[in-house]
């Protein structure tokens, strides 16, 4: 977690990765209620689906950016839904 999603309410929790280090970052935005997942390439199967598992209920994938280090952006569906009706 960098300090600027420090102070726009973010927390993050680290999974741990191959090489020693976390490969799979996932931080909650409360300003935003936004929850992103960034996977490392030196992250493990296993970290992911223990990063994914950590996801609330009821979060929807909704967009992805990076191409070596990827972080999938989730939103809850009635903000999903909402998006799509803008």
């Amino acid at each position: 977690m960098t300090a600027d999603t420090a102070g726009r309410g973010c927390m993050g929790t680290d999974a741990e990765g191959g090489s020693g280090g976390p490969g799979v970052t996932a931080v909650f935005c409360s300003t935003w209620n936004t929850w992103a997942m960034t996977i490392r390439p030196d992250a493990r199967p296993a970290d992911l689906i223990s990063a994914w598992a950590s996801l609330p209920e009821g979060m929807h994938f909704v967009e992805a950016f990076g191409d070596v280090e990827v972080t999938l952006v989730f939103r809850s569906a009635d903000q999903v839904e909402g998006d799509s009706a803008a």
